[in-house]
């Protein structure tokens, strides 16, 4: 802020204000705004696709084909030898994004 002398609003991409000091904006007669809501698909997306991808082995197997031990990798003794059926799969955190996971699948 005090490089920017015509600056008059702040709209920060995300849900919180917390990159912003929130208490010097308003003195200096700037507004300052937000996006709620605007990422809560993305991150559960996001959230889902990296349990999926740990508990499938995805990084592992993409680093065995990557060096061609693909042939080594890929069983019932390594890269597939634990499954997931039966199992609940639940994604503790905060605010909206915990809820959407049920409503994206």
């Amino acid at each position: 802020m005090d490089q920017a002398d015509n600056l008059k609003v702040v709209s920060n991409y995300a849900v919180r204000y917390n990159n912003i000091d929130v208490d010097e904006a308003p003195k200096r007669g700037i507004r300052v705004t937000n996006t709620p809501g605007v990422l809560t698909d993305t991150n559960a997306g996001c959230a889902f696709a990296l349990m999926m991808a740990t508990s499938r082995r995805i990084a592992e197997a993409n680093k065995y084909i990557r060096d061609g031990e693909w042939i080594n990798a890929w069983g019932p003794k390594n890269v597939h030898r634990r499954r997931c059926p039966r199992q609940d799969l639940g994604h503790r955190g905060y605010g909206q994004d915990r809820f959407r996971h049920g409503a994206q699948g």
